[in-house]
């Protein structure tokens, strides 16, 4: 086991753990109280409670072997097998009331209600937060790990009820101004063609782009009947690694972090998840730049040295 406990991770995994135990301790109560009553009308609750327990348990041993093997993103992973679970016990919870105060299908749903409504509060809004891994996402699993990521993270519930909101009310949901988290714009570059620069001082350590558009990956068999055009396209802005290559879904949707140029001395990385960040600071007007070979083959590169006497 890594010792790692100054990441802020480290130190909330057990006070997650201990909430998580007493949760499966209910599910397991309310459980036991549907199997002793033996009632054909439990068995739904039963359910239910069955999926509680698992769910809490499986969270539980992962998010310990996470911490173990300090590996953050499996601790990320396993919150939504437990907010899933909370909601299965606020389920059961409902079926158990219904049960000893022998209520109707209509009184049941007026209790299910705001038992749905405090799991959306407390547990929902980061179960609807986790699969979408978007900017904000990407910024606080860098809280996670201790990072100083210099931007307000936006609350997943904040955005979850304004989106609501916005939809009861049929309009768009109100957003920040269009130039929230945008640190650059496209300029013509003496490095190259058209680069990207700073249009204001960017701290190292600063999350760059919002990437929310998926990354594709298309086999290199596949662009063989394509036009030299074409081909140069996929050469010179997608991620070339083996016999693949990785796009955006559609190069129309070529956001700025596909437009950096080359440097042996960039200012700017990736990580695993192919996230851009600076690696120092940025001054204002000054153009950002990636050593894309650390993660791409270069092909104009490799041409370029092989033609080199």
């Amino acid at each position: 086991m890594t010792n790692n406990d100054n990441k802020p991770w480290h130190k909330n995994a057990s006070n997650y753990l201990l909430v998580n135990s007493i949760f499966a301790a209910i599910s397991a109560v309310i459980l036991q109280t549907f199997i002793t009553e033996q009632r054909t009308h439990s068995v739904i609750w039963l359910l239910f409670g069955v999926g509680a327990l698992f769910l809490f348990v499986l969270s539980a041993e992962k998010i310990t072997e996470a911490v173990q093997d300090d590996n953050v993103r499996q601790y990320i992973r396993y919150f939504l097998p437990y907010n899933v679970g909370v909601g299965f016990l606020f389920i059961d919870a409902v079926g158990l009331i219904r049960h000893y105060g022998k209520l109707s299908i209509f009184w049941t749903i007026i209790v299910f209600i705001p038992a749905i409504i405090v799991w959306c509060v407390g547990w929902g809004c980061d179960t609807w937060f986790q699969p979408r891994k978007d900017a904000n996402f990407d910024l606080w699993k860098k809280q996670l790990l201790g990072e100083d990521v210099n931007v307000e993270i936006e609350d997943p519930c904040d955005r979850c009820w304004r989106w609501l909101k916005a939809r009861i009310r049929r309009q768009e949901p109100l957003r920040t101004l269009p130039h929230k988290g945008v640190y650059t714009r496209l300029q013509p570059s003496v490095v190259h063609g058209v680069g990207v620069f700073a249009i204001e001082p960017i701290r190292r350590g600063t999350s760059l782009f919002d990437r929310d558009e998926k990354i594709v990956w298309v086999p290199r068999n596949s662009l063989v009947n394509l036009s030299p055009a074409l081909q140069r396209l996929y050469e010179d802005f997608a991620i070339i690694q083996g016999d693949r290559y990785g796009c955006p879904e559609n190069f129309n949707r070529l956001t700025m972090g596909w437009y950096l140029n080359d440097s042996d001395y960039p200012n700017v990385a990736v990580d695993s998840d192919f996230n851009m960040y600076a690696i120092r600071d940025i001054a204002e007007g000054e153009e950002l730049t990636i050593d894309s070979s650390k993660f791409s083959v270069q092909p104009y590169k490799t041409q370029r040295e092989t033609q080199d006497p």
